[in-house]
């Protein structure tokens, strides 16, 4: 009789506790804050991001997101811990969060870590192109050409379609 008591108190608690949170379509936050985005409102756009509740299917993209809008809002420490956390929850999606903390390192003046995380990006995922240019990037920006052209080399092999590949490449040309 203990035992179906306490059941039916437990069942009422979580039931009560259920009909107090809020239902949130995500789908309209995602809409809002990608036109915020758009409008290099990335402080507004993380906001409306941010409510995604962790156990909506749409929270791995919005993690992203604000990783994201937090690198194009120059905020590099905060897209560097919103990808790790991404890495840590999402796993399957690698290489997008350590592409994330790669271009973050970059940009926070850790150069050779973030070549090394490009690196590990290829270990696990040899034909993803972006971690090529991306290290080309990197060799660009410190006029290492001979290394960018190699890296631009292996990405347009990969994605020859890839116009930013081939914009960086014709400046190696020069």
């Amino acid at each position: 009789m203990k035992l179906i008591l306490t059941a039916i108190a437990v069942a009422g608690t979580f039931s009560w506790a259920a009909a107090q949170t809020p239902l949130v379509d995500s789908k309209q936050l995602i809409e809002k804050a990608t036109a915020l985005y758009e409008q290099k409102k990335y402080k507004e756009a993380i906001t409306e991001w941010s409510k995604i509740n962790r156990s909506d299917t749409n929270y791995s993209n919005a993690l992203h997101d604000i990783a994201y809008a937090h690198y194009q809002d120059s905020n590099y420490n905060a897209a560097l811990a919103t990808a790790r956390k991404g890495l840590l929850y999402y796993p399957e999606r690698r290489e997008d969060w350590y592409n994330l903390i790669a271009n973050a390192l970059d940009d926070l003046g850790d150069e050779q870590t973030a070549l090394k995380t490009y690196d590990t990006i290829l270990q696990f995922q040899p034909y993803y192109y972006y971690a090529y240019y991306n290290k080309a990037v990197v060799h660009q920006k410190r006029e290492r050409f001979a290394e960018a052209k190699k890296e631009l080399e292996q990405c347009l092999l990969i994605n020859p379609y890839y116009g930013a590949a081939h914009y960086y490449y014709g400046l190696n040309c020069l």
